[in-house]
């Protein structure tokens, strides 16, 4: 019904009107398709560069903990793992021995006592990684297009694997940036 309304109104309009509607449509859907291509673009570029980000203070979490495992100084671990404090996006933070022991975690200030369900349930720290839970971040954190933003990298020394860094960031920080750039193009496109 309201279609039929909005097709006779526009065949009574006067060519002229008819013409500057057409092109006023045009240049809208031109301005909506070239923000949501922005959006998306600055959705790509921002994802990747956290995980950048990630895979470096990974690999630097890794490095300077990897003497603490061999000589298996938990203190020290802890030490480097609670620099991660000056990052506030970072929720939480583990360093797991090659033999599935969890060594040393951080955990963000406000962040629930076991956000990866790593540690198995009712088990106190230091306990034992579940390796499934631990397989799944590994895939995930594998997959560009998953929601959430967790790292896992491995800590080599000498050719093998001493131990793994799981990272988790909050994932809503992507969401925040998706919503400023909505309330942008919003305000754009009324303007």
């Amino acid at each position: 019904m309201f279609r039929k309304k909005l097709v006779r109104m526009f065949c009574n309009f006067s060519i002229r009107r008819k013409l500057m509607t057409i092109l006023l449509l045009t240049s809208c859907l031109v301005l909506v398709l070239a923000s949501l291509s922005f959006v998306i673009s600055e959705a790509i570029s921002f994802r990747t560069g956290v995980r950048e980000d990630l895979s470096v203070l990974a690999d630097m979490v890794g490095k300077n903990t990897s003497a603490a495992l061999i000589f298996d100084d938990r203190e020290n671990a802890l030490k480097t793992m609670a620099g991660l404090s000056a990052n506030p996006r970072i929720l939480a933070a583990y360093i797991i021995t090659s033999d599935n022991r969890i060594f040393a975690r951080y955990i963000g200030e406000h962040t629930s006592n076991n956000p990866l369900k790593l540690e198995e349930a009712g088990a106190s720290y230091p306990a034992s990684a579940n390796r499934a839970v631990l397989a799944g971040l590994r895939n995930k954190s594998d997959s560009f297009w998953r929601s959430d933003l967790n790292m896992v990298r491995d800590i080599p020394q000498d050719g093998r694997i001493i131990g793994t860094v799981v990272i988790q960031y909050d994932p809503l920080v992507l969401l925040e940036k998706l919503s400023w750039l909505a309330v942008f193009f919003i305000v754009i496109l009324c303007v």
